[in-house]
C-alpha cells in the first residue's frame, strides 16, 4: 500500500545568481511543482524552505535545501528529524552529467555516481529514498565540468527542458502513487508538445 505522504526534495545552490544553473535543475522543478499545484508559499525552518500541498490526495512537502548543493545532507537529516514522518516516501530530484541531456533516469539509494550533492546526503541520511536524475550531459573537456554544472542551459536546449518539467509536472501523481516505470516511460517519450492538466 502506498505510503500517504510524500518529501520531494530539490538540489541546487543557494543563490539568485545560480537560479537558472544546470546544477539547479532540482530547485527549478521543486519551484514549478510548487506554481503548478498551488502548494503554499515556501517558510524557512532549520535552513531548509519548505512547502506544503497535496498530490493527487496525498500530503506533499516540497524542500529546498539553503545551503549549497554539496553540503545538503545534514539539512536533509534535520528536516526528516523536524517532520517526524521517517516512514514517509522521500524523492530527490538532482542533475547528472552522465546522462544525456534530455533524458531522466529514477534509481533507489545506491551509489552516488560522481554527485557530490548526493555523496553528502549518503553519509547523513539512513532513510531509504529514490533519485529522480535529470540529464544535463557532458562537457566535451572534462575538465570543465565545474564550470559547465554552473552555466545556464544554453537556450537552444531550453525549449526541450521546458518540455521535460511538463511532463514532470503533469505525472508526478504517477511517481507519488509507486508507477515508477510509467512515469519514467512517459517522461523519456519525447513529443513536441505537451499541455499539463
Amino acid at each position: 500500500m502506498p505510503d500517504n505522504k510524500l518529501i520531494l526534495i530539490g538540489l541546487g545552490n543557494k543563490g539568485e545568481e545560480h537560479r537558472f544553473h544546470r546544477h539547479n535543475i532540482g530547485f527549478v522543478i521543486i519551484d514549478a511543482i510548487q506554481v503548478s499545484y498551488k502548494f503554499s508559499e515556501f517558510k524557512e525552518k532549520n535552513k531548509m524552505l519548505i512547502s506544503e500541498g497535496y498530490i493527487g490526495g496525498k500530503k506533499v512537502f516540497l524542500c529546498k535545501p539553503k545551503s549549497f548543493i554539496n553540503s545538503s545532507g545534514l539539512i536533509i537529516k534535520n528536516t526528516l528529524s523536524y517532520l517526524n514522518i521517517k516512514s514517509v516516501k522521500i524523492i530527490i530530484f538532482h542533475d547528472d552529467l552522465r546522462i544525456k541531456f534530455r533524458k531522466v533516469r529514477i534509481k533507489e539509494n545506491g551509489e552516488s555516481g560522481g554527485h557530490n550533492g548526493i555523496k553528502d546526503i549518503n553519509s547523513h541520511v539512513t532513510q531509504d529514498y529514490l533519485k529522480v536524475k535529470i540529464g544535463i550531459g557532458e562537457p566535451h573537456n572534462h575538465n570543465e565540468i565545474k564550470s559547465y554544472v554552473l552555466k545556464s542551459f544554453p537556450k537552444k536546449q531550453c525549449y526541450e527542458l521546458s518540455i521535460i518539467i511538463q511532463k514532470i509536472l503533469r505525472y508526478i501523481p504517477l511517481i507519488a502513487d509507486d508507477d515508477t516505470n510509467i512515469f519514467i516511460n512517459r517522461i523519456n517519450e519525447f513529443r513536441t508538445k505537451i499541455y499539463v492538466k
